[in-house]
């Protein structure tokens, strides 16, 4: 367990840098299912923002993947 302890005067500021989008926190989609692009798609930036559907076929921790469920990601 990891705890955080902070002044009242203190803030948490958490940056989340994409390779397509910058620090632009309005790149990510509100259903939150986003995705990095690796090699096969990625056409130098070109899928930038491109949306697609993608299935769970297997997981490391047991209970996370959803046979047989479809979700759309976004590319950040």
């Amino acid at each position: 367990m990891v705890m955080l302890g902070l002044l009242p005067s203190t803030a948490l500021h958490i940056y989340v840098t994409t390779a397509c989008f910058g620090e632009d926190q309005t790149q990510f989609p509100s259903s939150n299912l986003f995705a990095a692009a690796g090699d096969g798609i990625w056409d130098n930036g070109a899928s930038c923002g491109r949306q697609y559907l993608v299935r769970c076929i297997s997981a490391s921790q047991p209970g996370t993947c959803v046979p047989d469920q479809t979700i759309q990601v976004k590319i950040v």
